[in-house]
């Protein structure tokens, strides 16, 4: 089949117009590489062992590049009828071969692509050639024509081109590289090996790149750069063992940023199988009929346990990302790159799309008996055609599965690290609690100390003082003694021995009675102990300060200003003995009743017990008189009553609570409350009641009748 009637020898014309090739070659091709890969891989259909590619970039505006492969070569009825036809689909001549990567023909406009002026010399077995296109200065109605061309074939890498046998030599002119980048172009070795799958593309890939044309020319084989050190979790079903280059376990975090118990290596995820990656699909063939097609998919995909270049580097030393190099799902077809990037097709995976890399083979996109579905630029296949329909859904589900396993791990170093710093706070937090109690102890300890040194100063002082003065008073007290001895009658002796025993023998009944109820606090029901406990709180406050009132021994009771008598006692008794509390009594009011003086000082007495035990600083004494209603309040600013406490239980016998107010805790007896109950419902037919202040505090309030 000649291509046209007008060939001749030596000269074979194309029949598409100079423009139409143009158009067609940068609608195909993003970037100088991909073209360069389409040449490559005619060599690699022409079943060439190597393809070496060589750049030299002595003037980056009009670089040479060269591509030589030893494949079987062209003869001229080769040229004819399959290299210069566009559009011819190469399998034809053999369908059973299913390592053929091309399939549209149009592969040979990558080199119009690159340059205006390329060469082609080809040697077959039975003969060589050697041939230029030249659309330079063509205009675009011209007919672009692969002319035979009979100059020395001016090929850099000579040497490797005349130890193969057949082969062919693609040399690009005038390739114009200034925006390629000098990362990009050191990363060409690498970019080269994405566009083939070497587990099917047996042919060896090598480049050589030269800034200057005294630099030697040496091939390096491509490779692929992927750091299977750094991923966390892997699927992989291609029985290559891609899964067994991952470690046993990666850091996903920075050194020193977890603290040491929890910086630890997370032991790695592998898949080797995946439920739907082989199955059937209905699909249209050429002739429009619905057939049951087999689809499989293999390959690997993994994510990376970080993107940060010191976390990979703490996984593996010697990592180097090379630029222009990013992770991706490359998608091949009978081992040629098909999509550069699958993710761009896949949704809801921008969160962790950068951490995702693999490698896919799904073959049945590209199955002669089906239409073609590559979009216009060969870079992608159609959406909506049910093979990629299936091929995104298991992509999908994968990826999916990857990124959850990521997602968790993540979820639970995050949770790991949180407790822990809760943890290291509270550790902190007791520690500085710690820290302000034992300074605080130790400031005790040294006023305690200070006014220990200060009060054995005051003693020593008082020492010194009464020694000074006692040579000279010694004589007086005697006499005074002599004289308050002399005046006082039998009768008079007798009542202060009795009293002096009788104050002695009520001090030890309430401390025995405070010993049984401590000791054994069921005694608290008895009724004899609750008696004892009351009487002998009578007694002791009778006789301490009988002589300070008009008490009559025999009724135990006096007539009298109640309002009066509890103003004076508190005055000339209870302001000493509690002097740390502020005391405010209102002026007495006009009112007179019998009432028992004892128990007026045992209330009392108990009532500012109660205040020091809650931690008052003040109490306040109020009076009021509504008829012969007499109201008696004792308002402290200390603690409120417990919370949901029944009052009625307070002033049982023997019911008691702690109480912490500013700092100090008091432990009741039991007792106070009760007593006062009794005192002033039994002895008084009055009554009494507590609640809580608006503010802080308690008030206690007593109610008595006028005679």
């Amino acid at each position: 089949m000649i291509n046209t009637p007008s060939n001749t020898d030596n000269k074979i014309q194309f029949n598409f117009t100079c423009y139409a090739l143009k158009l067609l070659g940068h609608n195909l091709y993003s970037n100088p590489w991909t073209a360069v890969s389409e040449i490559v891989a005619n060599g690699i259909d022409a079943k060439a062992e190597c393809v070496c590619v060589l750049v030299d970039l002595f003037d980056k505006e009009s670089a040479q590049i060269e591509i030589i492969d030893n494949g079987y070569g062209m003869s001229y009825q080769d040229l004819c009828q399959k290299y210069t036809i566009i559009g011819r689909n190469k399998r034809i001549d053999t369908p059973n071969d299913k390592s053929i990567l091309g399939r549209k023909g149009v592969g040979k406009l990558a080199a119009l692509f690159l340059s205006d002026k390329y060469y082609l010399y080809t040697k077959s077995q039975n003969e060589t050639s050697s041939w230029v296109v030249d659309v330079s200065n063509s205009k675009d109605d011209d007919i672009p024509a692969l002319e035979r061309y009979y100059g020395e074939p001016n090929i850099a890498s000579v040497d490797f081109w005349n130890n193969n046998k057949t082969g062919t030599v693609v040399r690009l002119t005038n390739v114009n590289l200034k925006k390629i980048g000098q990362e990009r172009l050191k990363a060409l070795p690498v970019i080269l090996s994405d566009y083939y799958l070497s587990d099917i593309v047996k042919c060896e890939i090598k480049v050589c790149i030269r800034h200057r044309q005294d630099d030697p020319i040496v091939f390096v084989p491509v490779r692929k750069d992927i750091s299977f050190s750094t991923m966390y979790s892997i699927f992989d079903n291609t029985g290559k063992g891609y899964k067994d280059r991952l470690i046993g376990g990666v850091y996903l975090t920075k050194e020193n940023e977890m603290p040491a118990e929890l910086d630890r290596r997370i032991s790695t995820i592998k898949i080797d199988e995946f439920t739907g990656t082989s199955g059937t699909i209905n699909v249209k063939n050429l002739a429009d009929e619905d057939i049951e097609a087999e689809y499989s998919l293999t390959g690997w995909i993994g994510i990376h346990g970080s993107l940060d270049s010191e976390i990979q580097r703490r996984n593996n030393s010697s990592f180097n990302k090379v630029s222009y190099h990013p992770n991706a799902i490359r998608l091949y077809v009978r081992g040629k790159l098909a999509v550069d990037n699958l993710l761009t097709y896949i949704t809801n995976t921008q969160a962790f799309a950068n951490y995702i890399e693999g490698e896919i083979c799904f073959d049945i996109l590209d199955d002669d008996r089906f239409e073609d579905i590559s979009t216009s630029n060969r870079e992608g296949y159609k959406k909506d055609d049910i093979r990629v329909r299936k091929l995104l859904e298991v992509v999908g589900a994968i990826v999916q599965k990857l990124i959850n396993d990521r997602v968790t791990i993540g979820t639970s170093l995050n949770k790991e690290l949180r407790a822990y710093n809760e943890k290291i706070r509270l550790e902190a937090e007791q520690k500085r609690l710690e820290a302000e109690r034992k300074a605080e102890l130790e400031r005790i300890a040294k006023e305690e100390e200070e006014q220990k040194r200060k009060e054995a100063e005051r003693i020593a002082d008082q020492e010194r003082v009464e020694k000074e003065h006692a040579q000279t008073e010694v004589r007086v007290v005697k006499k005074q003694a002599y004289f308050l001895q002399s005046q006082l009658t039998d009768d008079t002796k007798i009542r202060a021995y009795n009293t002096h025993v009788i104050k002695n023998n009520a001090g030890r009944i309430n401390d025995n009675v405070l010993m049984l109820l401590t000791q054994h606090p069921e005694c608290k029901d008895y009724k004899e102990v609750k008696n004892i406990a009351l009487s002998g709180a009578k007694i002791a406050t009778a006789v301490k300060y009988y002589n300070s009132v008009n008490y009559d021994l025999v009724n135990k009771r006096i007539n009298g200003n109640i309002t009066e008598f509890i103003s004076q006692y508190i005055d000339s008794v209870i302001k000493h003995e509690f002097n740390f509390i502020n005391v405010y009594v209102d002026a007495p009011i006009d009112c007179t009743i019998n009432f028992p003086p004892q128990d007026f000082t045992v209330l009392v007495e108990n009532v500012f017990s109660n205040a020091e035990k809650a931690g008052a600083k003040s109490l306040y004494v109020t009076f009021s008189k509504q008829g012969q209603e007499i109201t008696i309040k004792f308002s402290n600013d200390g603690a409120k009553l417990p919370a949901g406490v029944d009052k009625r239980q307070l002033f049982e016998f023997g019911y008691s609570h702690s109480i912490h107010r500013r700092g100090i805790i008091g432990i009741g007896t039991g007792i106070g409350l009760y007593q006062i109950h009794q005192l002033v419902n039994n002895s008084m037919q009055g009554s009494v009641d507590i609640y809580d202040n608006d503010s802080m505090g308690v008030t206690l309030e007593v109610m008595l009748y006028e005679i």
